[in-house]
């Protein structure tokens, strides 16, 4: 793959698809207008992080019955019964 660094704009779209997987893997292209660069094509980098179960432990209660059916007054106001 050709390596693009600096690329003019109107240069970029017909190779849009190579700028995009050059940079996807970690290079850094600029793209210019009127020579002179506008725009730093990079790839995006997720952040991790772990998963810490048990955090909250002891720290919430559910109370017996919470999932327990809604009394028909609190019902007739969701769905107009």
């Amino acid at each position: 793959m050709a390596k693009y660094g600096i690329i003019d704009i109107h240069q970029a779209r017909g190779c849009l698809y190579g700028i995009c997987r050059q940079a996807a893997g970690g290079e850094e292209v600029i793209l210019a207008r009127h020579g002179l660069p506008w725009v730093r094509v990079t790839s995006l980098e997720t952040a991790r992080t772990k998963v810490q179960f048990g955090v909250l432990k002891g720290a919430v209660a559910i109370e017996a019955g919470f999932d327990a059916p809604l009394p028909l007054v609190i019902l007739q106001g969701f769905d107009g019964i």
